[in-house]
């Protein structure tokens, strides 16, 4: 993809305003997505659909009261309803899609922190990605890359300074009756709640993830990481002990890769933790040496998914790269990081 395909939306004011104002900005990137999943509603009528809509909506409308007004407010302004925003969250999840299979990664050298994120996927979900700068609010301005379908937190900074990226999970984990709340929904908490990565680890073992999860990198204002990784009602969690830490489809915590596409995220993992070892000891800028490992081409075994930067690949290709500074306070993006121009951001 071109840096210019990429949906960046300025909101402002409080955070229920500034919810409206991104689903009225993304109507249209929601109406397409939407349309992607159409062809399988079929599936929210089947008793495990029915079983898992209701348990779902049960648990992140207890769990999740707090976010609930601003998800109200998004679905107004999309021109929708909350019940049809878990809906079709649920649709995501019960289609098992393959949407996205990214990396992010944080390091910190010489007082400044950097966090790098690939946004991986078919080119045809492409509108689904947002990036939403919020200012003018309670606090210090936020940047955030989410979904049109929700109010996500795949990547970027929120109000509390904590930052973050990572990785979708495999599609196999499994649904069950869809005890806890889907992955899309259930970092929305995280964007608005979460002051560092003690409040994460808390979320992460208090609020299950059925079906496919995610895998995380969160650093916080205090330069503490945590990597996560979570789905099928399972959950993982550990404290890095480097100054940098990246999160891939690969999951130590939880079980081994078996097939060759879980090997190649454990190797695109291992590819980003060599690179960020090298740039944890170099004296070049932190920014630009980020941006180069986005753009990195170096593939391990033949299988083009353990490169960190992806030209059509079996299932994805890296569609945009985003990198937040949060010592500058700069957000740099563009679409595939070795074809494109970066452009910046201030907070």
């Amino acid at each position: 993809m071109n840096t210019a395909d990429l949906t960046i939306v300025e909101t402002r004011g409080g955070f229920a305003e500034r919810a409206a104002q991104l689903g009225e900005a993304v109507r249209t990137n929601y109406a397409v997505t939407v349309a992607l999943f159409d062809n399988r509603r079929a599936l929210l009528d089947t008793a495990q659909g029915k079983q898992v809509l209701a348990n779902v909506r049960a648990r992140y409308l207890k769990r999740c009261a707090d976010v609930i007004p601003y998800m109200v407010a998004f679905a107004k302004g999309v021109g929708t309803s909350l019940d049809d925003i878990i809906e079709v969250n649920v649709l995501v999840m019960l289609c098992k899609s393959r949407l996205a299979e990214c990396t992010g990664f944080a390091i910190t050298r010489d007082a400044r922190t950097v966090v790098g994120q690939n946004w991986d996927t078919g080119e045809s979900a492409a509108p689904m990605a947002v990036l939403e700068i919020g200012r003018d609010g309670y606090g210090p301005d936020t940047a955030r890359f989410t979904s049109a379908l929700t109010l996500d937190f795949w990547a970027g900074i929120n109000p509390h300074g904590l930052a973050t990226g990572g990785c979708s999970g495999p599609s196999g984990d499994p649904i069950g009756t869809g005890a806890g709340v889907t992955g899309t929904l259930w970092r929305g908490p995280v964007f608005y709640r979460c002051t560092d990565v003690d409040d994460v680890k808390e979320l992460v073992a208090s609020i299950p993830v059925p079906g496919k999860g995610f895998n995380t990198v969160y650093v916080d204002a205090h330069d503490r990481m945590l990597w996560t990784q979570q789905g099928g009602g399972r959950f993982g969690t550990a404290v890095p002990e480097t100054p940098y830490c990246a999160a891939t489809g690969y999951r130590p915590a939880m079980n081994e890769p078996r097939t060759p596409k879980e090997q190649a995220a454990r190797n695109r993992w291992r590819r980003f933790m060599h690179l960020a070892e090298q740039a944890s000891h170099s004296d070049h800028d932190l920014v630009e040496t980020v941006k180069a490992i986005l753009a990195d081409h170096h593939v391990t075994d033949g299988h083009p998914d353990s490169a960190p930067c992806r030209h059509d690949g079996p299932e994805n290709s890296t569609q945009f790269s985003l990198v937040f500074d949060l010592t500058s306070r700069n957000v740099h993006y563009c679409g595939q990081p070795c074809r494109n121009e970066w452009r910046r951001i201030k907070l």
